[in-house]
């Protein structure tokens, strides 16, 4: 799996745009990221604590971790597990639009 499968996801979601953060494909809506795609993997960047293990106990999550800088609120997840990930990858979407 690779980006075009996230991007299949949030293209159609009002605002979103594609770039590039952390040397990584990501995804922003009104300038505030909500995703990043590692490889074949999806960092999931606006959860809240109880989201995040949520989304753990249905999944397996790991903290990103990027040139010694480990952001350990930013779930990682594979995107073999996007359809159990898309939910919580669209509250990301949301809590960037909210703030």
């Amino acid at each position: 799996m690779t980006i075009e499968v996230v991007e299949s996801v949030v293209g159609s979601w009002d605002g979103v745009e594609s770039g590039r953060m952390f040397g990584l494909p990501s995804f922003t809506v009104e300038d505030r990221l909500f995703a990043l795609v590692d490889a074949d993997r999806l960092v999931i960047t606006n959860l809240t604590e109880a989201g995040r293990e949520e989304l753990a106990s249905r999944a397996p999550v790991e903290p990103f971790v990027t040139d010694g800088l480990t952001v350990a609120r930013w779930a990682v997840v594979s995107l073999a597990d996007l359809d159990v990930a898309e939910p919580y990858l669209r509250r990301s979407y949301e809590a960037a639009r909210r703030r």
